[in-house]
């Protein structure tokens, strides 16, 4: 395993994959990225057993990221 300065289920999942030179999933993890538009990604990072725990050093679980930095000014319509 790897040490990580980072909390997040999807930076650590990225760095490893990057670090061991990967292009598949790591084993032991699945992940689904969904764009609600141009400005919002919804990241979702599930750990699935000992094999993505010693990869990422996270427990066995779901880690969801919402990434909003395009997201300057928010509407209304934008927060609900």
């Amino acid at each position: 395993m790897y040490n990580f300065r980072t909390d997040l289920a999807l930076e650590r999942r990225d760095l490893y994959k990057k670090a061991n030179g990967l292009e598949d999933e790591v084993d032991g993890i699945e992940i689904e990225e969904d764009k609600t538009d141009e400005k919002i990604q919804i990241s979702r990072v599930k750990v699935l057993n000992e094999k993505g725990v010693e990869a990422i050093g996270k427990p066995v679980g779901d880690y969801i990221t919402i990434d909003v930095q395009k997201l300057k000014v928010a509407t209304d319509e934008d927060i609900r």
